[in-house]
């Protein structure tokens, strides 16, 4: 852990991170999970942000599935998103963008377990001053030299909570 505490025109504290757990136990491995943590305070700018990212060191049941994703917390009292929160595991709906947010990755899982073979799911929620979101995806893909073949399908839902227009 990394602690930087700033004193000036305001204050600012962050702290930089990086956590592990091996479960059940580090004999006996099923899911490894390790995470980079961002937290940082900051008055001048009027923000809090908390935000963690599985690294590639975050696997489950064995090292080739590999889990991907992250989560963050925002919260303004200052500047243009004022009045405003949100707090994500894995994004946002694909439509939604608003200037400020944190970038967060999908919260999945990647495995290939032949060369030729590959499945993908991703999975995020957010819930923010403007909406509330969630969604989810599946593929699975095959390559044998020339032929290929892909099968996809999710969804992706969004409720507007103050007015805010998302063009879907």
């Amino acid at each position: 852990v990394v602690v930087t505490v700033e004193f000036g025109d305001g204050l600012d504290i962050t702290l930089l991170g990086l956590a592990r757990a091996e479960l059940p136990a580090p004999e006996l491995t099923l899911v490894s999970i390790e995470l980079a943590l961002l937290a940082r305070f900051s008055t001048k700018e009027g923000m809090l942000l908390v935000q963690a990212q599985l690294t590639e060191n975050s696997w489950l049941l064995m090292k080739s599935v590999r889990l991907t994703g992250g989560f963050a917390f925002a919260t303004w009292w200052k500047g243009p998103n004022a009045g405003q929160f949100v707090v994500t595991m894995g994004g946002y709906h694909p439509k939604f963008h608003h200037d400020g947010y944190p970038s967060v990755p999908r919260l999945g899982l990647r495995w290939q377990p032949v060369d030729n073979i590959s499945v993908i799911g991703e999975s995020y929620f957010a819930l923010c001053s403007e909406a509330l979101m969630a969604g989810t995806r599946l593929e699975v893909s095959a390559h044998f030299g020339p032929a290929h073949a892909r099968l996809t399908f999710g969804g992706d839902g969004i409720v507007d909570a103050t007015g805010f227009t998302v063009p879907l």
